[in-house]
């Protein structure tokens, strides 16, 4: 896991400037750094390195190809490289490291743009062909790794962090008017939009080209789900299938040269992960987190559980209270904004872990896969109930809802779901502040917002509500929110975290072969998972609980500090963007009990970057 950044222009560029701009990302890669350019200094390649495997000072990076043809800078895991590697000594290529690294630059020497079909892993990484002067960019399938780039007036910026990208630049930060809209309705700024303007984000499953010499470029898709393809496949042999690919995927994802361990909640995801990592490594680590005076937080009696059973080297860290500042330091980490109140614990408990360990695996990808979160069993019993009710009637009654229920009251958004064609799309409806609701927090700002269309474009190829909620997910919520969230937090304390279920082989079975009905149905969730499951874990275990790795924002935002800070910079900065009527009605909703945290959370994490980086709207 590293960080990289890259400058390609006709024009030169300084050196010391481009080793500031990779520095800002020292936390990503504290073990060494690397820059190569080309005599004339149009091209920059930059490379901060977290050693986790091959740590030896033969993998550094940049690395060049034994010809001097191609050179790359590599973020990621290949899970897989030791099979490929065999496949490559096979047709007589020699390696000169035991790095994954070096794999991936041989594979694109051998195969070209047809090796990203063997990647299995997390990664982004670019490949500079010398003698065509081309510019290769690759993101993994899933979008576990960041990638951030600008093409403007001939000139290619990238970088892993967008904080490290603007450096490279000397435009102004100015809000991009679409991603704030979507920010504002989604939580999290979706698909290959970047909060400011003149910069983008490379998708999942894609790869940039960009030529040198004419300054054309464009992008393409290198891989996608598949179509569910119903097969006649019995449950137990799904059962056993997906036993298989998780061992395999969990021993793929423990190696390292240095220390794992495992995120251990007590939920079925990671207690799944912990049971295999066991029967690989005896001596696996487990770690849990607890909140001191927060009962409600609390997830150790459930890990324990597990950690017992399994007896795993286990750890329980108490993750005490934080103060209001630590949002400084995340605002200034999270290039962009975002509303998951949980990138507070998650990064606590990541720093908590690198003092015992540099590689930890999770249950990340689970519940998009398998049909985890509440919403999935709420919308298919609201279109059990409702759907064959006239969709007129049912519109009718989300509009009222929108427009007379305050925000906040619990069962508005359900009403608000109400107004779906289940025939033809999935709830798209705002989770944060609606199109009304934006208008009213924008005050003067109110050409800023507009619908957002992005969801219903999503290419659903499921076949009913579940698949296209899940398909969904996949493209939109996990990578822009929840794997962003667990990148920057964890990398922030310079740790690496994998996820076994985001393996492209679980990936391809899950939407190809597990019908909906398998994950999802009116009184359970996860029902292929938990049916693997009941083989593995201890009889005593809890399915039906679901405890979500959330700090208690709620007892948090009514004491006295957090109050304080929080108005101080929502409500005293006359330069805000947003109407201080609005937010102070929001301020005291939340006080009378309606459910406001996440708003209060995201606008005041906009606040708090909108000064950081001195961003004009």
């Amino acid at each position: 896991m590293c960080g990289i950044a890259g400058y390609i222009s006709d024009n030169g560029f300084d050196q010391e400037s481009f080793q500031s701009a990779l520095n800002s990302m020292l936390h990503r890669g504290p073990d060494g750094y690397g820059v190569w350019c080309t005599d004339d200094r149009r091209v920059f390649l930059g490379h901060r390195r977290l050693a986790v495997i091959d740590i030896s000072e033969k993998a550094a990076q940049p690395m060049k190809s034994s010809d001097g043809n191609i050179i790359i800078t590599f973020n990621g895991e290949i899970y897989n490289y030791k099979l490929i590697k065999a496949q490559l000594q096979e047709t007589g290529y020699q390696f000169n490291t035991e790095s994954d690294t070096e794999v991936v630059l041989i594979a694109w020497k051998h195969w070209g743009v047809d090796c990203l079909e063997r990647l299995q892993g997390m990664f982004a990484f670019v490949i500079y062909d010398i003698q065509n002067r081309k510019i290769f960019a690759i993101r993994d399938r899933a979008g576990e790794k960041p990638f951030y780039y600008s093409i403007q007036n001939r000139t290619f910026c990238f970088a892993s962090e967008l904080k490290s990208l603007m450096k490279l630049n000397s435009h102004s930060a100015i809000v991009n008017h679409e991603a704030m809209n979507y920010l504002l309705g989604m939580g999290y700024v979706p698909r290959d939009l970047s909060i400011l303007n003149g910069y983008k984000k490379l998708l999942p499953a894609h790869y940039l080209e960009y030529d040198c010499e004419s300054g054309e470029h464009c992008t393409k898709q290198y891989w996608k789900l598949p179509a569910f393809i119903y097969s006649g496949t019995s449950t137990s042999q799904l059962i056993d299938e997906l036993d298989s690919l998780l061992t395999s995927s969990v021993e793929r994802q423990l190696q390292a040269d240095v220390e794992t361990g495992v995120l251990l909640s007590g939920g079925l995801d990671s207690s799944l992960i912990t049971a295999y990592a066991k029967h690989i490594n005896p001596q696996i680590k487990t770690f849990t987190a607890t909140f001191p005076g927060h009962q409600q937080a609390d997830e150790s009696e459930y890990a324990k559980l597990i950690a017992n059973h399994f007896q795993t080297n286990h750890t329980e860290l108490k993750v005490e209270a934080p103060t209001p500042e630590i949002l400084f330091e995340l605002s200034k980490q999270y290039d962009e904004p975002i509303a998951d109140t949980s990138i507070l614990p998650t990064y606590l408990l990541s720093k908590k872990i690198r003092e015992h360990c540099t590689v930890a695996i999770g249950g990340d990808g689970a519940d998009e896969l398998f049909g985890g979160y509440d919403r999935y069993q709420q919308w298919f019993n609201m279109e059990q109930k409702f759907g064959s009710v006239p969709l007129i009637f049912r519109k009718t009654i989300s509009s009222i809802a929108s427009h007379f229920i305050p925000q906040g009251i619990r069962g508005k958004h359900y009403l608000q779901e109400l107004g779906t064609d289940f025939n033809n799309n999935i709830p798209t409806i705002d989770s944060l502040f609606s199109l009304q609701e934006r208008k009213k927090l924008a005050g003067h700002n109110l050409g800023l917002f507009s619908t957002l269309p992005l969801r219903k474009n999503i290419e659903f190829l499921g076949i009913d509500v579940m698949e296209k909620a899940m398909r969904s997910d996949f493209h939109l919520y996990m990578p822009d929110n929840i794997l962003v969230k667990v990148d920057r937090a964890s990398m922030l304390s310079s740790l690496e975290v994998r996820a076994p279920f985001l393996d492209v082989r679980i990936i391809e079975f899950a939407f190809s072969k597990v019908p909906s009905s398998m994950k999802v149905s009116s009184s359970e969730k996860k029902i292929l998972l938990k049916m693997l499951a009941k083989d593995k874990l201890p009889k005593s275990f809890d399915y039906k609980r679901k405890q979500g790795f959330l700090p208690p924002m709620e007892q948090w935002l009514k004491e006295k500090k957090w109050r304080i800070f929080m108005e101080d910079h929502l409500l005293s900065d006359r330069n805000s963007w947003w109407n201080r009527f609005y937010i102070e009605k929001l301020i005291k909703g939340q006080e009378k009990g309606r459910f406001n945290k996440r708003r209060l959370f995201l606008l005041l994490m906009i606040e708090l970057w909108r000064k950081e980086y001195k961003v004009q709207l």
